[in-house]
């Protein structure tokens, strides 16, 4: 079951957002606060929209590498692994 979440959130994070940005430098440009705060309504707190975006920052590359579609799979593939990990 945990899986089905993990592909279903997946999906749903890939197929949202209609931003179409090639030149992205932040992983912000990929996913916004409010897409994040939707994604993860029943988080714990400590894992803040800020504190991944300092995380994402301090690997570079990670999520501002190639063009939308492929800036956009990776944070979904993230996604998906940490969900399906964590809950």
């Amino acid at each position: 079951m945990k899986m089905f979440y993990a592909v279903l959130f997946t999906l749903a994070f890939f197929l949202g957002s209609s931003t179409r940005r090639s030149d992205a430098q932040d992983v912000t440009e990929v996913i916004s606060r409010d897409l994040y705060e939707t994604m993860f309504k029943h988080r714990n707190r400590f894992y803040s929209y800020d504190a991944f975006v300092a995380a994402a920052r301090s690997f570079n590359g990670f999520g501002t590498t190639g063009d939308f579609i492929t800036r956009k799979r990776e944070l979904a593939a993230f996604f998906g692994q940490t969900s399906h990990e964590t809950t």
